[in-house]
């Protein structure tokens, strides 16, 4: 089955084929893990002391719907996230070295993992070092993200999902990157996310006032063939994985 067309740049690392991208890589522990191609089911098996994935045929053939495929991800995302201890400064080394920042027009905003996320703080550190301005975002009941100044002294209170925001008394901001976590992401710069919609709506939003780039953090194996994606789902500018970044340009899904 074929990739998609697609216009991309990939920095940092030869990459032979998306496949071998997307199923070179271990993952451990002995449960059902998700297909990375259309139409397929995986499991991992031990071969040699580690795990690796076999794929058998679906019977189907047809694209996962997205709850299929955020279960599967979500387990994998979680032994990935055991596997690779090193994901957070490595994908923040990515950034750093790949993606242009300006100090005095860039601010960008990170956020707080859960639930296996590829973690922002090495990237944080990073980016304070160089005098980045950092935000954070806001969820609020309904409508879009908000975003806060977040800087070392910021005091963090809960936001309507319960993550650590700033407060009331921290700066409002339109960030000019956002760093995002995902569940997949394919070859023409489409995500999945958990299901909120809070970035995809948020994205769209902002695109439409200034010129915004959203880059997704994520594993290599949590690169799939096709996302399945919706008008309203947002494309991401760039990915930065623990090997490389592959970058879509200015957001448009090719």
């Amino acid at each position: 089955m074929g990739l998609p067309d697609a216009t991309f740049t990939i920095a940092f690392g030869a990459l032979r084929s998306f496949r071998e991208l997307s199923l070179g890589s271990v993952v451990a522990g002995r449960t059902r893990c998700p297909p990375t191609y259309v139409g397929l089911r995986g499991y991992c098996k031990r071969r040699s002391g580690r795990f690796h994935f076999n794929f058998t045929p679906a019977q189907t053939g047809e694209l996962m719907s997205k709850s299929e495929m955020r279960r599967h991800m979500l387990c994998l995302r979680r032994l990935l996230h055991h596997e690779h201890p090193s994901a957070p400064r490595d994908v923040a080394r990515q950034i750093d070295a790949h993606v242009p920042l300006d100090p005095t027009q860039d601010c960008v905003a990170v956020y707080h993992a859960s639930g296996g996320e590829i973690a922002s703080n090495d990237l944080i550190t990073l980016l304070r070092a160089r005098n980045v301005p950092l935000a954070l975002p806001v969820t609020h009941e309904n409508g879009p993200l908000s975003f806060r100044i977040f800087e070392a002294d910021t005091d963090l209170v809960p936001d309507a999902a319960g993550m650590a925001a700033p407060d009331t008394h921290a700066p409002a901001c339109h960030p000019s990157v956002i760093i995002l976590p995902l569940l997949a992401f394919d070859a023409s710069g489409a995500r999945l996310g958990r299901g909120g919609g809070h970035y995809d709506r948020t994205l769209a939003g902002l695109r439409k006032k200034c010129h915004v780039r959203a880059i997704g953090l994520a594993f290599d194996e949590q690169m799939v063939e096709k996302c399945p994606v919706e008008p309203h789902d947002a494309p991401l500018n760039m990915v930065a994985t623990p090997t490389r970044l592959i970058s879509w340009g200015e957001g448009e899904r090719l």
